[in-house]
């Protein structure tokens, strides 16, 4: 037990320390600062009849993401946009029953003197809408969510475009996320990256 206490004293300091020497805070949105709480299945479902029957595309949508992928680069700029729209519709439903995730909520708002930024793979309308609802919009003073880039994480493009907004380099901030692709990106650009939960141990 001494040696479990041991590792999550040192694993809480390694955390606060990286906070505290960051000049930007960069998180994850939907599983990380709120659940949204969207009707997911039903946006699969749709997606994947919508694919099928009028684009001729069979596309397995148990990933969202990974589905995404596949179908973004057979399709014309008016077929995505038909896309976004469905998916930003499912997250503007979802954005209506949020569930804050308090102890990020409050770490945002201790560390309201960094600046702070959204890197998400969820739509940017959602993302605003998610935080005025919480009275957080404010605080960041960049979002970047699936329509602001060409190619979603773990793809380092929106990462790179956050750095070249706030002129920095990746190691003089923190990523902070729930996903395994949060980790991924971390790793490719050299950016320290923690989950979520470890905010709990502040």
């Amino acid at each position: 037990m001494e040696v479990i206490s041991h590792l999550k004293l040192n694993k809480k300091q390694k955390f606060g320390k990286k906070i505290e020497n960051a000049k930007l805070l960069v998180f994850d949105f939907d599983g990380t600062i709120v659940n949204l709480n969207c009707d997911w299945k039903g946006l699969k479902e749709e997606l994947t009849s919508l694919c099928l029957n009028e684009y001729k595309l069979k596309i397995g949508f148990s990933c969202l993401n990974k589905g995404l992928m596949q179908i973004m680069r057979k399709l014309s700029p008016q077929e995505r946009k038909r896309i976004y729209r469905i998916i930003e519709r499912y997250e503007l439903e979802g954005v209506e029953n949020i569930s804050p995730i308090q102890p990020v909520i409050d770490f945002i708002k201790k560390n309201n003197h960094k600046a702070k930024a959204i890197l998400s793979s969820n739509t940017r309308k959602a993302i605003i809408a998610g935080l005025k609802s919480l009275k957080l919009k404010s605080c960041f003073g960049l979002i970047v969510g699936r329509k602001e880039v060409k190619n979603q994480k773990p793809h380092p493009e929106g990462f790179y475009r956050i750095m070249d907004y706030f002129k920095l380099q990746p190691y003089e901030a923190v990523f902070i996320g729930d996903g395994d692709i949060d980790f991924v990106l971390g790793r490719k650009v050299g950016v320290p990256t923690f989950d979520v939960r470890e905010i709990a141990m502040l």
